[in-house]
């Protein structure tokens, strides 16, 4: 199996042994995620990352919102967090001034944002991410995420 991950060129030389798993997935019937706010009113796509960690789950996403022109480059990157991955809440984060109310939208600018933990940083810097921005791969050494 190849390994690639963009901004880790070093991992082409790993000689070891990785174990990948894949478990049979839950389908639900309705979505676990729309778009209602104005961050995700036009759209969104779980096109990034999901992790547990401090005992919830926390998800980066691609929220399109409502004043987006189909012009500009569509790289909102949103924040949520759920206690059973079903019913998701999206905190008004206060990182991001974009729209009429507070939103959950983060200060990555990311297509398909990759988001892991750092467990070498202090709290304040240990999520970092990667992806694609609008001139190519991009990697964030700090985000601005919640800490608890």
């Amino acid at each position: 199996m190849e390994l690639l991950f963009e901004s880790r060129v070093n991992l082409s030389g790993y000689s070891g042994h990785l174990n990948f798993v894949q478990h049979q997935p839950q389908l639900h019937p309705e979505p676990v995620l729309v778009g209602d706010t104005f961050a995700d009113g036009k759209g969104l796509t779980i096109y990034g990352t999901v992790l547990r960690d401090g005992g919830r789950l926390r998800m980066w996403y691609l929220a399109i919102p409502e004043d987006w022109d189909y012009k500009r480059d569509m790289s909102s990157t949103a924040y949520a967090e759920s206690d059973d991955g079903i019913r998701w809440r999206k905190p008004a984060l206060g990182i991001v001034d974009h729209g009429p109310v507070p939103n959950n939208l983060v200060n990555i600018s990311l297509h398909c944002p990759s988001v892991f933990i750092d467990p070498d940083s202090p709290p304040t810097h240990r999520y970092r991410a990667t992806g694609c921005g609008y001139r190519g791969p991009v990697s964030y050494t700090h985000l601005t995420l919640p800490t608890n």
